[in-house]
This record gives C-alpha cells, structure tokens and sequence, in this order.
C-alpha cells in the first residue's frame, strides 16, 4: 500500500508538520510505501480561468501541480496537514490548531 501524506502548512517542523510525520510513521510501521509533499516547495500557480482543460482535458499551466495528481491515482489512504485557524467574536483573541486527517 502507498500512502501520500500533503503538507498544506508554510512552517516545515511546526506542529502541522510533525503531526502529518507522525501519521506517515504509523503507516510505515504498518508496512505502507509513504511519500510527504510540502505543498510550499513547490511551485504551483493559481487557474486563469482560461478553459482550455474543459477542451483538452490537460491544464496548460506548466508547474509543479501537474505531478501531484498523478500520484492520486495510484493510493488508497490519503494525509492533509493544514492548519486550522478559528477567528473569536473579539478582535484581539483567536484560536488556531493543527488537524491531520485521512481523506
């Protein structure tokens, strides 16, 4: 089995990335092939809108995107690291945490 883990966060060793080294851990130590993506290493670009997918079925922005889907298809379990920021009523007050999950 082959598991991706992604890592959404800008902050190589905070908490959203030990929690996603964690979780590709156990499923090393249970026998799974891992791989973990820093989305901030890469380089990808936002949509134009341009359409040209809808008419051939292939972005044609030219990034590091590309290679990511691709390896979709070829797992079962998935990983997200993100982090989660949860704004209060107050102004000077916030909450933010960390949140690994299978997708």
């Amino acid at each position: 089995m082959k598991v991706l883990g992604i890592m959404g966060s800008p902050r190589v060793g905070g908490n959203s990335d030990i929690l996603l080294d964690e979780a590709l851990a156990g499923a090393k130590d249970a026998g799974a092939e891992v791989e973990k993506i820093i989305l901030d290493k890469k380089k990808i670009s936002g949509c134009k809108d341009c359409k040209k997918c809808n008419e051939t079925g292939v972005c044609v922005i030219k990034d590091d995107m590309l290679e990511i889907p691709r390896r979709f298809w070829m797992l079962t379990p998935l990983f997200t690291a993100y982090r989660l920021l949860l704004v209060h009523d107050r102004a000077d007050e916030s909450l933010s945490g960390q949140v690994v999950r299978p997708v």
